[in-house]
């Protein structure tokens, strides 16, 4: 229920700006990297390639969040709608941690409800505490759902490990979060490596799935 009440606060702050109007969506909401991001996706679309200024190509991007927004640009011909589009989809994502994290509360039945409580307030402690990164339209928010979701799927596949049991089909999830997240963020190549490294580590008795997890690894990227 608390970590429950905490997402509803966290995502009512940055819905309240937006109802406030475009001033506001703008002041609160964006900075020079939105924009960047807007325009070279929009340009994208109507100007056929991809470019910011419409003159000169540039391969400036994190690749899964400009693809993201290369995708909503067709679903509007305008350009604020086009921002309240992209800002309220980085408002969701950077809520999705809490439903991570009551998930993560689960594996720990003894102590889950008071861990849940502590991470569900420091996360929102710290996409509250500015500068904001997670509301303003950025992969930010893809980015730490991603490590969010990885970090629960180790959990599972620990789990199975414990049981004596682990599914191939959680490993090759586990490497395809790993892939989506370099593909958000490139400089983030080596804490998907580390996270692969702690897999291999954690299921080296499992050689197999370890070998296809590797094999999955090295074909994806």
């Amino acid at each position: 229920a608390v970590v429950a009440l905490v997402s509803v606060i966290h995502c009512a702050i940055p819905f309240a700006f937006i109802a406030g109007g475009p001033a506001r969506t703008n002041a609160f909401l964006t900075n020079d990297d939105t924009y960047y991001y807007l325009q070279t996706a929009w340009n994208a679309r109507h100007v056929g390639f991809v470019t910011f200024d419409a003159i000169n190509p540039t391969n400036g991007v994190q690749f899964l969040w400009f693809s993201i927004l290369y995708g909503l640009s067709f679903l509007t011909g305008d350009k604020s709608a086009f921002l309240l589009a992209a800002s309220s989809l980085a408002i969701v994502l950077s809520c999705l941690p809490y439903f991570i994290i009551w998930r993560l509360s689960r594996h720990s039945p003894t102590q889950g409800s008071l861990q849940a409580v502590v991470m569900a307030l420091l996360w929102l402690v710290i996409c509250r505490y500015g500068p904001n990164q997670y509301d303003v339209g950025l992969e930010s928010s893809l980015h730490a759902f991603l490590i969010w979701t990885i970090v629960l799927q180790y959990v599972r596949i620990y789990r199975q490990v414990s049981l004596g049991s682990v599914r191939s089909a959680s490993v090759l999830f586990f490497v395809a979060l790993l892939v989506l997240n370099t593909w958000t963020r490139l400089d983030s190549f080596g804490l998907s490596a580390s996270f692969l490294v702690l897999l291999l580590v954690t299921i080296v008795r499992r050689l197999p799935v370890a070998v296809y997890a590797v094999g999955a690894a090295l074909i994806v990227v």
